[in-house]
């Protein structure tokens, strides 16, 4: 019986070994499979960006606004100010004007600008000095920024500081209207009045 039972064992050894051999290459061609698409995905990456690097039109907008569209002027304030002092609030270089220029009288006016949906576009600002006993538009004195929203904002707010220089000591005011992408006016706001002669007081006291 024990002779029997070895034989038994001697004989299943050969088919045991057959199977893992078996499994053995099953699993090295799985690897091998798996090994070749990882490959291939890392290859179809680079593809893609490669695509995206030259027609970055085609690359997917991750980031998208909302509908919504709204620009608005908000709390335009005019301060009496040497021109240095406007040079000096936007940090610019006094090396180029005078003495006399430096000390000119003027006004600094200050706003924001807040935006909604109007991401990576210019903005037209007008502004124009309107004077504030016959509310006309002082002949020349219109001007215009372009204020760029930057890319992948949904929602900013800018704004510049103006310098304006009265023709005369007046009183005057600054009118303010910020334009969309397409020209079409969004908002108008007023500076408070201000005037040469009572910025002179002021500065005197």
């Amino acid at each position: 019986m024990s002779r029997r039972r070895t034989a038994r064992r001697r004989a299943a050894t050969p088919k045991a070994a057959g199977r893992d051999t078996e499994r053995s290459s099953r699993l090295g061609r799985a690897t091998g499979t798996l090994a070749k698409a990882g490959g291939a995905a890392t290859a179809v990456a680079a593809i893609a960006t490669a695509v995206f690097l030259f027609f970055p039109r085609l690359q997917p907008k991750a980031h998208e606004c909302s509908g919504t569209k709204t620009a608005k002027v908000v709390d335009p304030e005019s301060t009496g100010a040497r021109f240095r002092e406007y040079l000096d609030a936007i940090q610019a270089n006094l090396q180029g004007h005078s003495a006399h220029e430096l000390a000119l009288r003027g006004f600094i006016v200050s706003y924001q600008v807040e935006t909604t949906g109007f991401s990576g576009k210019r903005l037209p600002l007008t502004y124009t000095l309107v004077d504030a006993r016959t509310r006309t538009v002082v002949r020349g004195d219109a001007h215009q920024l372009a204020l760029v929203v930057p890319q992948r904002a949904c929602t900013d707010v800018m704004g510049q500081p103006i310098w304006v220089r009265p023709p005369t000591d007046g009183p005057y005011y600054l009118e303010l209207s910020v334009s969309d992408d397409q020209g079409l006016v969004r908002d108008t706001k007023k500076s408070g009045i201000f005037s040469l002669a009572s910025s002179a007081r002021v500065s005197q006291r």
